[in-house]
């Protein structure tokens, strides 16, 4: 939909797809088991590094999304367009992302177990962290 076929195009979306599956395997099963929290938290480091210095492969985004702007009258370039979308769409894994944290620091128990947060009001187990 981006118009984005060429080498580096399609050896980034490689990338981040890598990326996406295996931050959804390896989430699951630590929600799961409550160990290795470390695993995902590294992949989904590792993809942001190395998407950031791979960005120069990728080309202007055209197709679809390049002409949608021009269509609905909004003055928005294709590119800045796209950035918005992934954003929003990682905005989804934010909530996993604080929990994978969390747990990381033992704030937060395996799916199923007693969970520190059972005892104290709302805000109070995010409150302290705030202070970092």
């Amino acid at each position: 939909m981006a118009g984005l076929w060429h080498l580096g195009d399609i050896a980034l979306l490689l990338t981040a797809v890598a990326a996406s599956v295996g931050w959804l395997v390896l989430s699951a099963r630590t929600e799961r088991t409550g160990d290795r929290e470390w695993a995902p938290l590294t992949i989904f480091g590792v993809a942001v590094c190395l998407l950031s210095v791979l960005s120069g492969w990728g080309s202007d985004v055209g197709g679809l999304i390049g002409r949608w702007p021009s269509w609905v009258g909004l003055d928005v370039a294709p590119d800045r367009l796209l950035i918005t979308g992934v954003v929003l769409l990682q905005l989804v894994t934010g909530n996993q992302l604080v929990r994978l944290l969390l747990g990381s620091v033992g704030a937060v128990k395996p799916v199923g177990e007693p969970q520190p947060s059972d005892k104290l009001k709302g805000g109070r187990l995010l409150g302290p962290w705030s202070g970092c």
